[in-house]
C-alpha cells in the first residue's frame, strides 16, 4: 500500500495528522503526476483544515486551483 492510500485510511479513521504525514509523504516520494498531486492536496487540504490549520490547508488548495486552471485554459484554449 502506497503512503497516498494508508493517508486516506488515517483520514477515515480520524488520524488526521499522520493522514496529512502521509499525504505530504505521498508528494515527496511517490513523483505524482498532476491530477494525482491535485488529489494529494486536496486530500491534505482536508485533513489539515480538520486539525485547525487553515492557513496550511488554504495554500494547498490555492495550488489545486492554480493548476486545474491552467490545465483547463490549455484545453480549451482560453
Amino acid at each position: 500500500m502506497d503512503a497516498r492510500e494508508r493517508g486516506n485510511d488515517k483520514f477515515r479513521s480520524g488520524s488526521f495528522l499522520e493522514a496529512a504525514r502521509l499525504y505530504t509523504l505521498a508528494l515527496a516520494s511517490e513523483n505524482p503526476d498532476r491530477l494525482t498531486t491535485c488529489a494529494i492536496l486536496s486530500n491534505r487540504a482536508a485533513a489539515l483544515l480538520q486539525l485547525g490549520r487553515w492557513g496550511e490547508a488554504r495554500d494547498d488548495a490555492r495550488r489545486v486551483l492554480a493548476w486545474t486552471q491552467r490545465t483547463a485554459k490549455r484545453s480549451t484554449g482560453w
